[in-house]
C-alpha cells in the first residue's frame, strides 16, 4: 500500500492545478463556503470542491459525488470482473448485452478514433497489459510480444449495435483509460448541476473541469506544471471560467531501462510508446466535453509538435461540433499555442 500511495504521489504530482482559488460569491453577492474533498481513484489523485451557501448540504453533495466517481471507476475498469469492460474483454468475441453510458463510451471512442485517424484507439488493452506501467515492474517486453498484442488492436474490431457490443477478433482487449477520466469528469460536472450547484472545480488528476466563476468576476487560473520538476514547479497558466482543461504527458507514467524512456502513451500503429518531440499537450474548450480532450491529448502527443500544429484543428473540427484549443511543450523547452488557448508563463 505504501508503494502504490508513493507512486500515485509522483503521479499526481505533475498535473494540472487550481491556482489560488477561494471565496467564491453567487449571484447574490453572498459569500460561499468551500466545500472539498479528495480521493485516490482512476490511478490518481481526485478532488470535488464546490462552493455553497449551505455548507451541510454542500457536504452531502460532494460526499455523492465522489461515491458516483468511485462507481464510475470500477465499472470503466478493465480489471474489476464485475466490469461491462471486462465482461466483454473475456467474451471470447461473443456478443453482449452493455448499459446505456458503456455505450455511450464505445460510441464516442469509434467516432474520435475514425476523427484521429486511429492514434486514439480503446483496443490497445492488449498492448497496455504487456507494458504494465500501473504494477511497478518495469520491463520492456519483447519484439515478439509486441508484435503478438498489436495485431489485437483495430477499433474496427468493435461491433456496437445499440446497448449490445462484441469484438470481432476474440483477442481483442477493450481499454478505456484514454477516454474514461473524462467521461467521468464530464458526468461529475452534469451531477453537480442538477444538484443545483453554480461554482465548482474538479479535479481528476490531469483533467480539470471548472464551473462558475472567482468572487471577484476573474476566470479561474488553471496552472500548468513543469513536465519532470517537483511538485511546486509551475511553469505557466491559463485563464478559464465554465470549461474543461486537459493534460497528456510522456511523464505521468514512465520508467527507464538502459537509459532510455518508456513511457504510458502508446502507438497503437508501432506497439511502442510514442517516439514524439512533445514533453505534454494541454487541451482546452469553454465548452467541450473532458471525454474529447482526453482522446485529443492523446493523439496530439503522438502526431508531434509539427503534425500537431498543422493538423490539429482539422482532427478537432471532425472530433466535435465546438472548439478546442491546445498548447504543446516540446522536450527541447519549446511552448506553442493555438489562438484564444491564453497561455501565460509565470516569469512574465
Amino acid at each position: 500500500m505504501k508503494t502504490k500511495l508513493k507512486q500515485l504521489g509522483l503521479i499526481f504530482c505533475i498535473f494540472l492545478i487550481i491556482i489560488a482559488q477561494t471565496g467564491c460569491k453567487n449571484d447574490s453577492s453572498k459569500e460561499l463556503k468551500e466545500v472539498n474533498k479528495e480521493i485516490v481513484a482512476l490511478d490518481t489523485m481526485c478532488s470535488i470542491k464546490v462552493f455553497t451557501e449551505d455548507e451541510d448540504e454542500g457536504k452531502k453533495i460532494v460526499d455523492a459525488a465522489i461515491d458516483k466517481l468511485q462507481e464510475l471507476d470500477e465499472e470503466f475498469s478493465k480489471t474489476n470482473k464485475k466490469s461491462e469492460v471486462y465482461k466483454l474483454n473475456h467474451a471470447g468475441g461473443k456478443r453482449i448485452e452493455v448499459s446505456d453510458k458503456f455505450a455511450k463510451v464505445i460510441k464516442k471512442s469509434i467516432e474520435l478514433s475514425k476523427a484521429t485517424g486511429g492514434r486514439f484507439d480503446v483496443t490497445v488493452g492488449a498492448l497496455t497489459s504487456l507494458w504494465d506501467f500501473t504494477s511497478g515492474k518495469n520491463k520492456v517486453p519483447s519484439k515478439a510480444e509486441i508484435d503478438k498484442a498489436k495485431s489485437t488492436v483495430g477499433y474496427k474490431n468493435i461491433e456496437l449495435k445499440q446497448n449490445t457490443c462484441r469484438l470481432l477478433n476474440k483477442d481483442t482487449q477493450i481499454d478505456l483509460g484514454g477516454i474514461a477520466k473524462g467521461y467521468i469528469g464530464d458526468a461529475i460536472k452534469e451531477y453537480l448541476q442538477s444538484k443545483g450547484i453554480k461554482n465548482a472545480i474538479i479535479n481528476l488528476g490531469g483533467d480539470v473541469l471548472t464551473m462558475g466563476k472567482k468572487s471577484s468576476g476573474e476566470p479561474y487560473k488553471v496552472g500548468i506544471k513543469k513536465p519532470f520538476k517537483g511538485k511546486q514547479e509551475i511553469s505557466g497558466y491559463t485563464e478559464v471560467q465554465e470549461g474543461t482543461v486537459v493534460t497528456s504527458g510522456v511523464y505521468e507514467r514512465s520508467f527507464k531501462s538502459k537509459g532510455k524512456l518508456y513511457h504510458h502513451i502508446i502507438n497503437p500503429f508501432t506497439g511502442m510508446p510514442a517516439e514524439t518531440d512533445l514533453d505534454f499537450v494541454t487541451v482546452k474548450s469553454a465548452k467541450g466535453s473532458a471525454m474529447v480532450a482526453d482522446a485529443l491529448a492523446t493523439s496530439l502527443i503522438i502526431l508531434g509538435e509539427k503534425a500537431t500544429h498543422d493538423k490539429g484543428s482539422e482532427i478537432i473540427k471532425k472530433s466535435d461540433s465546438v472548439d478546442y484549443g491546445f498548447l504543446t511543450y516540446t522536450k527541447a523547452g519549446k511552448y506553442k499555442q493555438t489562438d484564444g488557448f491564453g497561455y501565460k508563463n509565470s516569469e512574465n
